[in-house]
C-alpha cells in the first residue's frame, strides 16, 4: 500500500465458492481511501507503532457499550444495501447474540463496516439486487487487470533490474539508485521523524507532501513491484530537481555576498572621502582668517605688533 496515496480496493466474493478463484469468478469491487483504508490495513498487518485512528476509538467506545449490555451492542452482521451513482451504502445491525434478534441498526460506509466486521468477526452481506447489478467476472474487474499488468511486467523488469544491479561494482553503488542516498531526501526524512516524535503532525504532513518526498515514494513503489527501469527514470528526475534547486540557492547566495561586498566597498569609499575633506578644511583654517582680516582693512596680527613697536620708538 502506498501510504502517501492512502487508497485501496475491497474485493468481495460469494462465501463458499469453489477454489481456486479463476478469471470467471464473480466479484464486487469497492474502492476505499483515508482512515478506513489505513485502519483495515493496520488490522490485517498490525504494527506496535500504530497510533489509534478514529475507527479504533469508535471500537473502544463500542466495547465499553458491550460490557454494559451485550444484548444491545453486539454486532450481528453488516450489509451493503444499495449503490447509487457508483456510491455504496451499508448498514450495521446490532442485537442479541443468543437469539440473533436485531434490536437496532444504522447507516455506515461499507469501508467502515468492513473494518468493524473484521474486528468483531461478524459476517458481511451484500443485497442480492446490488450484487447482481454491480458484480462482474474477475477477468473484467479493474483489480484483475491491474494484477495481470503488474505480473506481466514484473518478470521482465526484474530481469532488467538484476542485470543493472549486476553491473554495479559493490553494495555501496547499489544504494546510489535509492532516494535515501540523496542528502536532501535524508534530511527531509530526519525532519519528518522529529516532527512525528514531537507529535507536530502538521509539520510532518507538510514534509510528507513535499514534491521530493512524493517522488521518492513513487520510486520506492516502482522498485517494490519490479519496475526498475521506470524507477531509474524517476530517480534521475529527482536528482535533477534537487540539483537545480541547490544550484539556484547557491547562485542566490553568491549574488547576495557580492552585493554585500559592493555595499561595504561603497561605504568605505564614502568614509574615506569624508575624512579627506575634513583634513583639508582643518589645514586651511589659518589662511582663511588672514584673508578675512585683509579684506576688512585690518593688518594681520604680526604687522599690528610691528606698528606698535615703531610707535613706541617715536615716543
Amino acid at each position: 500500500m502506498n501510504i502517501f496515496q492512502l487508497a485501496g480496493v475491497l474485493l468481495f466474493q460469494v462465501a463458499g465458492q469453489a477454489e481456486p478463484v479463476d478469471d470467471d469468478t464473480r466479484v464486487m469491487e469497492i474502492f476505499i481511501s483515508g482512515d478506513a483504508c489505513i485502519s483495515i490495513y493496520t488490522h490485517l498487518c498490525p504494527s506496535d507503532n500504530t497510533r489509534p485512528m478514529a475507527l479504533d476509538i469508535l471500537w473502544q467506545m463500542w466495547q465499553r457499550g458491550r460490557s454494559i449490555s451485550k444484548r444491545d451492542w453486539t454486532l450481528l452482521r453488516v450489509a451493503v444495501v444499495a449503490c447509487v451513482n457508483d456510491v455504496y451504502y451499508g448498514r450495521l445491525f446490532f442485537g442479541d447474540p443468543e437469539t440473533q434478534q436485531v434490536l437496532w441498526d444504522c447507516d455506515v460506509r461499507p469501508s467502515d463496516a468492513t473494518f468493524l466486521a473484521l474486528k468483531a468477526k461478524a459476517p458481511i452481506y451484500v443485497k442480492k439486487a446490488v450484487w447482481e447489478n454491480c458484480s462482474t467476472s474477475l477477468r473484467h474487474s479493474s483489480t484483475w487487470a491491474t494484477v495481470n499488468y503488474i505480473e506481466g511486467q514484473r518478470e521482465s523488469q526484474r530481469r532488467a533490474g538484476m542485470e543493472r544491479r549486476g553491473s554495479l561494482a559493490g553494495l555501496g553503488q547499489q544504494g546510489q539508485g535509492l532516494p535515501e542516498s540523496l542528502p536532501a531526501i535524508r534530511l527531509l526524512m530526519r525532519e519528518m521523524e522529529v516532527a512525528v516524535r514531537e507529535e507536530d503532525y502538521a509539520a510532518a504532513a507538510r514534509i510528507r507532501d513535499h514534491p521530493w518526498m512524493r517522488l521518492a515514494e513513487d520510486i520506492n513503489m516502482h522498485r517494490s513491484i519490479g519496475y526498475y527501469e521506470q524507477a531509474d527514470k524517476l530517480m534521475a528526475d529527482l536528482s535533477r530537481l534537487i540539483e537545480a534547486h541547490e544550484s539556484a540557492v547557491g547562485r542566490e547566495y553568491e549574488a547576495r555576498l557580492t552585493a554585500q561586498h559592493a555595499a561595504r566597498a561603497a561605504l568605505d569609499e564614502l568614509l574615506r572621502r569624508q575624512d579627506t575633506q575634513d583634513v583639508a578644511s582643518g589645514s586651511g583654517g589659518g589662511n582663511s582668517a588672514a584673508s578675512a582680516q585683509q579684506q576688512r582693512g585690518q593688518p594681520p596680527h604680526g604687522e599690528e605688533v610691528q606698528q606698535q613697536n615703531e610707535s613706541t620708538k617715536r615716543d
